[in-house]
């Protein structure tokens, strides 16, 4: 299966653990999670669009690392082609010289990307456990390096 762009490498899977996770929690416990943030959408116009940042991610919502410390455009919008596509929407990296602007030293992204994490983590929007995995991750990567 062929996607004209990829699909959204964003760290949807683990925030969809910590969801699980939280139900479990209420369930058992009685004890529910907090409702998370709302995407922002613009509704001055004629027809609603959603509100991007400077590096065309939607602001609001529920935040991971791939959206705070980008590398990357993700989109939750459907790309033509097949049901696939459509369903996992868009990634488009930033170029060479958009990410060394945003990131000019290994350690800085780390930074931002654990100080994401840490946040997302503390909203309940992902498990500990898989937060150690994406710093982790984040260390071994080659962004600003």
């Amino acid at each position: 299966m062929s996607c004209n762009t990829p699909i959204n490498a964003g760290q949807a899977h683990y925030v969809r653990e910590a969801a699980v996770h939280a139900l479990n929690k209420w369930v058992t416990t009685g004890v529910a999670s907090a409702p998370a943030p709302r995407l922002r959408i613009d509704t001055s116009g004629a027809t609603p669009a959603f509100v991007l940042d400077a590096n065309g991610n939607v602001e609001g919502g529920i935040r991971t690392p791939s959206v705070d410390a980008p590398v990357a455009t993700l989109s939750g919008l459907g790309q033509e082609g097949s049901f696939y596509c459509t369903l996992f929407c868009t990634t488009v990296p930033f170029s060479a010289e958009k990410l060394s602007e945003l990131c000019p030293t290994h350690a800085r992204f780390v930074a931002s990307w654990s100080a994401s994490t840490a946040a997302a983590v503390t909203g309940g929007y992902i498990r500990p456990a898989d937060a150690s995995k994406l710093v982790k991750a984040a260390a071994r990567s080659s962004v600003g390096s």
